[in-house]
């Protein structure tokens, strides 16, 4: 009777053990930076970018372009001033951005983590041959608009996933 549970077991701790899941200290680091903390995998790197308004970004340096030398996974925080309701913002930027057909919208919601109620956007943008899917979620603050972008090719982001979770769960605003 017992030996018809050590099966199951074994298997739903091999899947735990392998899912890729970040849970302790050893595998991360902490950046703080700009009014911002965030926890990242420690196989990350900090990365500099020319993005406008970005104040943090990070990525896996794993996964460059090969004809570039650019990361193609990675996690930027911009802070922008508020220039307007958030919802009313929000809708703007992607008003004026789906306009454009390299990006084709998936969907968007509001969205709470790390305790912060904010505004999530799922979309691709084609570039090339290249398919990138990017979240972006949008969190208000101070008059301020923190918006948190998620990037990966489109085939990597569900392994991706997990890493931008970990990100997006430690983000804190000092």
């Amino acid at each position: 009777m017992i030996k018809r549970y050590i099966l199951p077991i074994i298997i739903i701790i091999g899947v735990i053990l392998s899912s890729g899941c970040i849970t302790n200290n050893q595998d991360t680091k902490t950046l703080s930076r700009n009014g911002i903390t965030i926890n990242y995998p420690s196989n990350w790197m900090v990365a500099n970018t020319q993005v406008n308004e970005t104040i943090i970004a990070v990525g896996n340096p794993e996964l460059i372009d090969n004809s570039s030398g650019l990361g193609l996974v990675s996690v930027n925080i911009q802070k922008r001033i508020l220039q307007s309701p958030l919802n009313e913002y929000f809708n703007q930027v992607y008003k004026t951005l789906f306009s454009n057909s390299s990006y084709r919208s998936i969907g968007h919601e509001n969205v709470t983590f790390s305790d912060y109620k904010g505004l999530e956007v799922d979309y691709t943008v084609t570039e090339g041959n290249e398919v990138k899917e990017q979240k972006a979620y949008w969190i208000e603050n101070n008059g301020y608009v923190y918006v948190i972008l998620c990037t990966a090719p489109q085939k990597d982001f569900p392994s991706q996933k997990p890493y931008f979770d970990f990100i997006l769960n430690s983000f804190k605003i000092n």
